[in-house]
Order: structure tokens, then sequence, then C-alpha cells
């Protein structure tokens, strides 16, 4: 099942990604859906270091 999101305009990546370069930001993250990704992601950020058991 794909997941349909709608696309963002053009003019908001650029005005949000001007200003993160204002704001001498590390990583611009336009969208919400990124934002909550990359939110849960850092809320456990040592997830994806633990080794992968082996079968």
């Amino acid at each position: 099942m794909a997941v349909v999101e709608q696309k963002i305009a053009p003019e908001l990546v650029a005005a949000r990604t001007f200003d993160g370069l204002e704001q001498n930001a590390h990583q611009v993250l336009v969208d919400e859906p990124t934002q909550h990704v990359h939110q849960s992601l850092s809320s456990h950020p040592d997830i994806y270091l633990h080794q992968l058991p082996t079968h």
C-alpha cells in the first residue's frame, strides 16, 4: 500500500530553506511527515545502533 501525500509548493520549500540558511540550521525539515519521522527517530537515537540478532 502506497502512502499518498500532497506535494509541497516549491515556494514553500524555498522559503523554509532560506529560513534555515538564515538561522544557520544544521538541517531543514520542510514538511510535517518528514518532521514527524525525524522526531520519532530522534526520540530513540540509539535504536538503530543495536546489532541485529543473527540467525
